[in-house]
């Protein structure tokens, strides 16, 4: 909820209020967990991270590998 809070993910929600969160939102989940409990990064810098990478895309730096090589995206199921 606290990624919901600061506006990084917004799931579906059904006629009852529970969060319906799709695949993709899954993967930001583990990237944003993986950076916060991680690499110990706070929310803004988080902020600030996501906006960078989010500029450098379709570019020819991919930021998140550069910075992040180690991060591995694991299957939920």
């Amino acid at each position: 909820m606290a990624y919901e809070k600061v506006g990084f993910i917004s799931p579906l929600r059904t006629s009852t209020k529970r969060r319906m969160y799709s695949s993709d939102d899954l993967d930001k989940i583990q990237f944003l967990k993986f950076l916060t409990k991680d690499k110990k990064i706070n929310l803004a810098g988080v902020k600030f991270l996501l906006e960078a990478m989010h500029y450098t895309q379709g570019r020819e730096i991919d930021l998140k590998n550069v910075l992040f090589s180690d991060f591995k995206l694991r299957s939920l199921l």
